[in-house]
């Protein structure tokens, strides 16, 4: 069993943002694969879990733990969840 976490965060570039979209290991303590993109959408997410289970192959499944952003909630990110057979681990709400 593979126990990922992926996540998204901004880069000040010299003509605006770029963002990184990153799985990371959590056993292993290695990083399967990472993507830089113009914007925080959801093929990037998707793209970026995508080359990580083709590059890490799991028998028995995976968890991909992550945030509650729209990309990481999105069909395309769940279809793509089934595709791999992996379980999705959303972070659950603050309370305000």
């Amino acid at each position: 069993m593979l126990f990922w976490a992926t996540n998204i965060t901004y880069i000040p570039a010299a003509k605006g943002m770029v963002y990184l979209c990153a799985v990371l290991d959590l056993c292993g303590k290695m990083l399967p694969a990472y993507r830089i993109g113009g914007d925080m959408t959801a093929p990037l997410v998707t793209d970026t879990v995508r080359d990580a289970c083709k590059k890490e192959k799991a028998a028995d499944g995976r968890i991909l733990h992550s945030g509650q952003g729209s990309q990481y909630t999105s069909q395309a990110y769940f279809d793509l969840s089934q595709e791999y057979h992996s379980a999705v681990d959303v972070q659950p709400r603050m309370p305000l």
